[in-house]
């Protein structure tokens, strides 16, 4: 069979065509500028609130294991030295103290390349910090010689002492066969700091 009529677009054919257009954008729209920034606000909060839940179950495990008042206040001041102490405003003071360190601990820094701060963010990309500060992390790359006791030891006291939560992300070492054990190699850490 043949069909000798032409194939057209009729009014109503378009009409209903451009209502489904705007029914997609429409709800394109809706959830772009109504249900996302809603989704994210309520995430949010959801994060603060478990903070704080986890900040009580802290505050009242403390309180319950001091049950002395001066006690559990002086806990708390300790707490929050060490806090200031490990996150520092800026990072200057923790790179200087690697390389000081490092000389303490008989390892030789021959090299330090730090990358500029960037902010810490979350998996939904919201940014982390505390007591109204903003978590910055410092990328710092160093070359070193040492003994392998010294280089234990140094990185025991990096944990320990030095004013910055450090993460060690990847470290290299080259052996030189010595009876004195030399190492040398490559060590890349993050810093955390609050600003």
């Amino acid at each position: 069979m043949i069909n000798v009529q032409k194939d057209r677009i009729t009014v109503a054919q378009i009409g209903i065509f451009v209502w489904a257009l705007l029914i997609v954008f429409g709800v394109f729209l809706f959830y772009q500028f109504v249900d996302g920034p809603t989704d994210r606000r309520v995430l949010d909060i959801r994060d603060r609130v478990d903070l704080i839940e986890s900040r009580l179950k802290w505050m009242t495990r403390t309180i319950d294991t001091a049950r002395d008042p001066g006690k559990v206040l002086d806990y708390f001041r300790g707490a929050d030295r060490d806090f200031a102490r490990k996150f520092p405003d800026s990072a200057e003071k923790s790179l200087l103290m690697l390389t000081d360190y490092a000389n303490k601990f008989g390892v030789r820094v021959e090299q330090v390349q730090s990358e500029k701060p960037r902010r810490v963010v979350n998996a939904r990309g919201g940014m982390l910090g505390a007591d109204g500060k903003v978590c910055y992390g410092v990328e710092v790359s160093l070359k070193f010689k040492g003994e392998y006791y010294n280089l234990v030891k140094y990185l025991d006291a990096l944990r320990k002492v030095l004013p910055a939560f450090v993460v060690v992300r990847n470290i290299s070492i080259e052996n030189e066969f010595s009876p004195a054990l030399k190492l040398k190699g490559n060590m890349d850490l993050s810093l955390y700091i609050l600003e």
